[in-house]
C-alpha cells in the first residue's frame, strides 16, 4: 500500500488497528487517546508502551513524538483524521449501506431495537450498536459495554459483517458525539427522541448537554432526514438544522405499546424505516416485542413486576405515571438506584419524580463504583 496520502509512516494493508494497548502485537497500529494530559497520565502512557509490542503508536499529544520508539504525536484534529484514513483503508466499508442514528436522553435503545425488528419483518439484514450490544439480525455478535463504541471497534465490526448487512442503526450517545467516536460516518436518517437532565457530571450544564446532542446536525447526509418527536417541541427554537416532526400513528396491539413513551418510540422507528424504504409500513404485518429490560411486565401471584431501564428524573416520572394510568387498581412500589461517580444532581430529582405517582419508594445502589452505597 502506498504512502501517497502523506501518512507519517508506511503501511502495507495487513496491519491490525487497536485502541487498547493490551490488544496490541508486533503488527498493530495503536491509537492512544489521552483526554487529559496530566503528568501522571503521560507517565502511565510511557510505562504502558515499554511493556507492550506494537508496530506504530499514534497519540493525540504532539509533544510525545518519539521516532525511535515509533510514537507519532498529533494534535486532536490530525489524530482523528489519520485514524479515519487508516481505518477505512484497512477495513473498507460498503458505500451502499444505510446508516441510521437515534439520539435522546431516553428511548434510544427501544427505538433502535424497534428499527431492527421492523427491518427484519421487511427481510432486511440490520446491524445495531447500542446498550444491548451489537446485534446482527437476531443474534448478538459483539458487546463492547458502551452505548456507542469506539470508532475503531465500530469500523472493524462493520467491515467484518458488511456482506451480510443492509442497514446499520446506532444509539448516538452525547459522549460519542462530543468525542468524535463516529469519525466521518454520515447518516441517512437520524431520530431524536427527547431531552431531559442526564450526564451533567460530564457536560456540566444543560446547555452543553443540548449542544452535544445537537451535533447530530453535523453528521446527516445532504439528502438525509432528522426526525423529532413531539417531546422535542419545547426545544425547537434552539435547533439550528432542518428537521421533520414525527407523525402520530397507529401502534401494534401489544401491552408494551399502551405506554405513551413506547408508542412515541414506535412512531419514531416507523418514520425512520419509512424514510429509508420510501414507502408506508403496514402495522398489521409487524410482530414486535419489547427489548430486554424495557417495560418488561412479569406476573407474580397477584402482583405485576415491571422492569425498566429508566435512569433519569424524566424517565422515572414518565414510567410511574404510565404504570399508574395503565394499572390504576394496583399499589405502586418503586425500587431504583443511582450509579456511582456520575451526575449527583439528578439523584434527589429522581426520588422526587418517583414519589409523584408511587405509593412507596425503595432506594438502593446501582453500580456504586468508587462511591459508598450509603453515600449515594
Amino acid at each position: 500500500m502506498s504512502n501517497k496520502d502523506q501518512l507519517p509512516f508506511e503501511i502495507n494493508g495487513d496491519e491490525e488497528i487497536a485502541w487498547k494497548i493490551q490488544h496490541c502485537n508486533n503488527n498493530s497500529i495503536l491509537f492512544y487517546n489521552i483526554p487529559n494530559p496530566t503528568a501522571e497520565a503521560i507517565t502511565i502512557f510511557k510505562n504502558r508502551l515499554k511493556s507492550k509490542n506494537y508496530k506504530y503508536c499514534v497519540v493525540n499529544q504532539p509533544r510525545l513524538t518519539d521516532r525511535k520508539l515509533k510514537i507519532f504525536g498529533l494534535d486532536s484534529e490530525r489524530y482523528h483524521e489519520l485514524q479515519w484514513k487508516i481505518l477505512t483503508r484497512i477495513y473498507p466499508i460498503n458505500k451502499d449501506l444505510k446508516f441510521i442514528g437515534v439520539t435522546g436522553t431516553n428511548g434510544k435503545t427501544t427505538t433502535v431495537d424497534l428499527v431492527r425488528q421492523i427491518g427484519l419483518s421487511l427481510n432486511k439484514s440490520v446491524m445495531t450498536f447500542g446498550t444491548l450490544g451489537v446485534f446482527l439480525g437476531n443474534r448478538q455478535v459483539e458487546n463492547f459495554s458502551l452505548t456507542t463504541p469506539s470508532l475503531i471497534d465500530i469500523i472493524k465490526t462493520i467491515h467484518k459483517y458488511e456482506k451480510e448487512i443492509d442497514w446499520i442503526a446506532f444509539e448516538l450517545s452525547s459522549h460519542a458525539l462530543v468525542q468524535n467516536r463516529l469519525g466521518k460516518i454520515s447518516f441517512d436518517v437520524i431520530g431524536w427522541t427527547n431531552f431531559s437532565q442526564d450526564h451533567l457530571d460530564y457536560h456540566k450544564t444543560m446547555d452543553e448537554y443540548f449542544r452535544a446532542k445537537s451535533l447530530v446536525g453535523n453528521i446527516i447526509k445532504e439528502n438525509g432526514a432528522i426526525f423529532l418527536t413531539e417531546d422535542m417541541k419545547p426545544y425547537l427554537e434552539k435547533i439550528k438544522f432542518d428537521f421533520k416532526m414525527v407523525a402520530s400513528t397507529e401502534v401494534p396491539s401489544n401491552e408494551f405499546f399502551k405506554i405513551k413513551f413506547n408508542a412515541t418510540n414506535f412512531s419514531l422507528a416507523k418514520c425512520i424505516v419509512e424514510e429509508i424504504e420510501k414507502k408506508s409500513i403496514e402495522i398489521g404485518e409487524l410482530k414486535l416485542h419489547p427489548p430486554p429490560g424495557r417495560f418488561d411486565v412479569i406476573e407474580h401471584m397477584d402482583s405485576l413486576i415491571v422492569v425498566d431501564y429508566a435512569h433519569t428524573p424524566d424517565a422515572i416520572e414518565s414510567l410511574c405515571r404510565e404504570v399508574k394510568q395503565t394499572y390504576p387498581d394496583y399499589e405502586i412500589v418503586l425500587l431504583f438506584g443511582c450509579g456511582g461517580d456520575r451526575d449527583k444532581s439528578k439523584r434527589p430529582l429522581m426520588a422526587q419524580a418517583g414519589s409523584k405517582f408511587s405509593d412507596r419508594l425503595i432506594i438502593t445502589s446501582d453500580n456504586p463504583r468508587s462511591e459508598s452505597p450509603e453515600g449515594i
